[in-house]
């Protein structure tokens, strides 16, 4: 029996397909793929920018870490977004106006982090305006 073209579970955005289509972007290098670990990784990277020859404190355990990564997507912000909020605190810090309160950088960061993922775009959601949804090759 064939299936209907439109069968949810198969199609790119359906029920499977964008698990599927965000795991290929990810081995063909187009999508970073955050994971909590890699995340994680990020801000410590990130941070130890920020640190050098500074009494700043950085670390995180990373199951507070993944408790405020959770929190934080279930409002609806994405790992793209929080990655870059923590480059644009890191150059708050280094280069002003971020003040970090008890000389721990995480403690501050995520008391503030609504002001930095603010200041970080939107993740696309659909063509760009003026863009039809459909390119060149599917007409």
């Amino acid at each position: 029996m064939p299936r209907s073209f439109r069968d949810d579970w198969d199609t790119p955005g359906g029920h499977g397909g964008r698990e599927v289509l965000e795991s290929l972007a990810v081995q063909l290098g187009r999508n970073r793929g955050w994971s909590a670990k890699a995340l994680h990784r990020h801000w410590r990277e990130v941070m130890a920018e920020v640190v050098q020859g500074r009494v700043l404190k950085s670390t995180v355990s990373p199951q507070e870490f993944n408790t405020f990564r959770r929190r934080r997507l279930d409002e609806g912000l994405t790992d793209e977004q929080l990655a870059l909020s923590f480059e644009v605190y890191a150059t708050a810090v280094i280069y002003g106006p971020a003040r970090v309160y008890h000389n721990d950088l995480w403690r501050t960061y995520a008391g503030t982090w609504a002001r930095w993922t603010s200041q970080v775009p939107a993740p696309a959601t659909g063509p760009l305006e003026g863009q039809s949804e459909r390119s060149d090759w599917q007409r």
